[in-house]
């Protein structure tokens, strides 16, 4: 069965040339229906700020820097920053001859990319540079080495019209904004095609990948990258001081988080491949997390610690979801399952410890804290795999059956339980203690139900209430 599902995915992945309408080559520029100018003002399209760039290095058509790899053409898109270029104006836009409808035959628009460092990502934007209209941000897997990049252009803009694409070349617009030196970035052989997979993505079967740290080999056979995406948190595999169990191995990683970090910059796990998702492929992405006790000492007022599990293809779609851990589940494993249902491919998870909003629903950076995570697997599995290790942790065998049906939430026990309602920001919503069965109002939406009982064994469930 897996030998025909890798030769299924190498003609899938064939068949990008087979199916491609090409836009630019810069070969013969009287052939090619995407054009780059080099000309421009300010209230043009195609403007740029020339002092972003060295002298001789403003965008423009030229030699190919690098004839390697996947892209060994005479010609292509060149541009060369100065040394901690900005952001603004640090632009290059094509345009079409004629717009293009944006249909499933055309959906996918691949590009291929050179970057000699990467101190930031780059943008593309389908007919802006704002961002809402982005279709790509992110950087290529190496520096100095072209690698194909695909944008689904038809997940935004299904039947609408390409007229433009709009590229930052560095997205130097949050800390650090100094530190790195002249930059060269190339763009070549941009093409539309029905296939999400470029030439130079390596399709791989991910049914039974599992990501334990215990040693080089084991993480070599799965990851490509591992790292934090902020400069000032750490992260390094350790010996496991938790105690370890048929899941739970002899090295966990530890992550510590620095109070600078954004929210969104976690523990990163970039894959090696891509692995199809989804249909007869795994859908059940797990993540054991510890998070400490002391974690929640520090802050009196502290109830929850959400963590956000964040999957993404390499087109940078993704797939989310966000896990409470409450102030009496600490030091101990959980098993967080994130279901992967909005994406076809998986190319890297993200971890993001401690994520927050203010009260205008709006990101804000957490406290530095320290936090483990072991055993990445995919597979079919929903439920969460069983820990039996950490302080304190006591099993909930069976203490209450938690639903919802339309407009409430019922609780079947033959016990005695307190029974605590948040909303899924964490508010308390109601706290009663039931004898027995309980019937609780509520109104659409996620809700979190924690209960007790009086010898303090916990369970907490989600449910939704439509």
């Amino acid at each position: 069965m897996r030998k025909l599902l890798l030769l299924s995915l190498f003609f899938v992945s064939a068949g990008f040339f087979l199916n491609a309408q090409t836009l630019a080559t810069f070969e013969n520029l009287e052939e090619d229906v995407l054009l780059f100018s080099d000309y421009g003002t300010s209230g043009d399209p195609y403007w740029f700020d020339d002092g972003r760039f060295v002298e001789g290095g403003v965008p423009q058509v030229t030699d190919n820097p690098s004839k390697s790899g996947i892209n060994t053409s005479d010609r292509c898109l060149v541009a060369i920053n100065v040394a901690d270029a900005d952001w603004w104006g640090n632009f290059a836009v094509l345009g079409l001859r004629e717009p293009i409808t944006i249909t499933e035959a055309n959906r996918y628009l691949h590009i291929n990319v050179y970057r000699t460092i990467q101190p930031k990502a780059f943008r593309v934007g389908f007919n802006s540079r704002e961002e809402p209209n982005l279709v790509f941000q992110g950087k290529v897997a190496n520096d100095g080495q072209w690698e194909g990049i695909v944008c689904d252009l038809g997940a935004k803009y299904m039947g609408e019209a390409l007229e433009y694409l709009h590229i930052i070349l560095s997205n130097n617009w949050d800390d650090p904004r100094t530190g790195w030196g002249v930059a060269t970035y190339a763009f070549d052989d941009f093409a539309l095609s029905d296939s999400p997979i470029p030439p130079s993505v390596t399709l791989k079967d991910g049914d039974g990948l599992f990501v334990g740290f215990e040693s080089q080999d084991e993480i070599d056979t799965w990851v490509h990258k591992l790292e934090s995406l902020n400069e000032e948190s750490v992260a390094e595999i350790i010996d496991n001081p938790f105690g370890s169990s048929e899941v739970i191995g002899n090295k966990i990683v530890k992550f510590d988080k620095s109070a600078n970090a954004s929210w969104w910059q976690g523990y990163r796990i970039e894959f090696d491949g891509v692995m199809p998702v989804g249909g007869d492929n795994p859908t059940q992405l797990h993540v054991l997390a510890y998070v400490p006790s002391a974690v929640f000492e520090a802050e009196e007022e502290l109830m929850n610690v959400d963590i956000q599990l964040c999957a993404k293809d390499h087109m940078g779609n993704e797939n989310v979801d966000l896990f409470s851990i409450w102030d009496d589940e600490g030091d101990r494993w959980h098993d967080l399952v994130l279901e992967i249902n909005n994406i076809e491919y998986l190319k890297e998870l993200t971890v993001r410890f401690d994520v927050r909003k203010d009260q205008d629903e709006k990101w804000i950076n957490s406290p530095a804290n320290t936090f483990y995570l072991d055993a990445i697997a995919l597979n079919n599995d929903a439920n969460p795999r069983e820990i039996t290790l950490g302080l304190n942790q006591q099993k909930a065998d069976n203490l209450a059956l938690v639903f919802a049906s339309e407009n409430q939430i019922n609780i079947q026990t033959d016990k005695v339980v307190q029974v605590e309602l948040f909303d899924i920001l964490g508010k308390s919503v109601q706290s009663s203690v039931y004898h027995g069965n309980a019937v609780i109002p509520a109104m659409k939406g996620v809700y979190i139900v924690k209960i007790t009982s009086g010898d303090n064994i916990k369970q907490i469930s989600k449910v939704l209430v439509k």
